[in-house]
């Protein structure tokens, strides 16, 4: 929805409101005059003293006119109120239903925003991993190769030596390219499913990381929860897992994910050097792309951490509504 169909909504809402003010006051005025109109005519129809002795008369027929008056007029203010309280009614249904559009509308940009975010923490993550990695690394594959070619009529042998260093080193690079294709979406998500990719994942963590102890206890996920809540999810372990490695100084890591009735329980913890709870800069980056995707996925997101202990991320995901 653009900028001006969210104004015409607002606008429409206050006139609501407004009107519903409006008649709210009229009502207590009315009911006002009704009370002071009830007590004058409480007072002509009270019988003076005076006048019972001296008249042949009664009283209504001496304030016949008075009394007619103040009768038809309490009438009119009653079915003023009536038909105004009527309006009231009608317009808070209308006033409910646009303030829970509007609150959907607010929700959805929330989601909006946030997912803007996550995309640009992305890139931003992207970005510094190809510039850490794969840049440096192919800058250091030109010098070898040029390293190489002054070899080549001087020294053959040793030339064959740096070219066999540069296909080894071109082969690693090669594997970080697929590593980073494979962050941006895994390949065997739609096949194979959120907890087979997940073991991948470890096994390939396992690999590139022999001096860190992986300790893994995954279910088949039974809950159900869409595709692309899974995906969203499977990148917040992959950031935890990624903060661990990087920051901990862990020498074991844990990965839990367990069915827990209607709900999707996981546990990623370490051993490293922790951090106080007011103090998340160090991986402040890691630790806002995760809350930010626990948004999108409405996910309980939960970290605790103690100073040369380790830290715990707990994620609750529920189940789709």
């Amino acid at each position: 929805m653009d900028t001006n169909e969210n104004s015409v909504i607002d606008d429409i809402y206050y006139a609501f409101l407004k009107k519903r003010n409006e008649l709210n006051r009229l009502v207590k005025k009315n009911q006002e005059e009704i009370q002071e109109t009830e007590a004058l005519l409480k007072s002509l129809m009270e019988t003076d003293v005076d006048m019972k002795y001296f008249s042949p008369r009664n009283t209504e027929d001496i304030y016949k006119n008075e009394i007619s008056s103040a009768k038809d007029k309490i009438e009119h203010l009653i079915q003023e109120n009536e038909m105004s309280i009527s309006q009231m009614e009608e317009l808070s249904k209308k006033i409910e239903k646009l303030k829970i559009f509007k609150d959907q509308e607010a929700h959805q940009i929330e989601l909006s925003n946030a997912l803007l975010d996550v995309q640009e923490m992305d890139r931003q993550r992207i970005a510094r991993e190809l510039h850490d990695t794969t840049v440096q690394n192919l800058a250091h594959l030109i010098h070898e190769i040029e390293l190489s070619s002054l070899y080549i009529d001087k020294d053959p042998i040793q030339a064959k030596l740096e070219l066999e260093s540069c296909s080894k080193n071109l082969r690693g690079i090669i594997d970080e390219m697929r590593m980073v294709i494979f962050n941006l979406r895994p390949m065997s998500f739609n096949d194979l499913g959120f907890d087979r990719c997940l073991d991948d994942y470890i096994q390939n963590m396992k690999e590139s990381n022999v001096d860190i102890l992986f300790v893994t206890d995954i279910d088949e996920v039974s809950t159900k929860i869409s595709e692309y809540r899974l995906l969203i999810l499977f990148r917040m372990i992959q950031e935890a897992v990624q903060n661990s490695i990087i920051h901990s100084k862990s020498d074991r890591i844990e990965l839990s994910v367990k069915n827990k009735g209607n709900q999707l329980l996981v546990k990623i913890r370490d051993y490293g050097i922790g951090f106080e709870d007011g103090n998340k800069k160090e991986n402040h980056f890691g630790l806002s792309m995760m809350q930010e995707r626990a948004k999108i996925i409405h996910a309980v997101f939960q970290i605790h951490s103690v100073l040369n202990e380790g830290t715990e991320i707990t994620i609750q995901v529920a189940a789709d509504e």
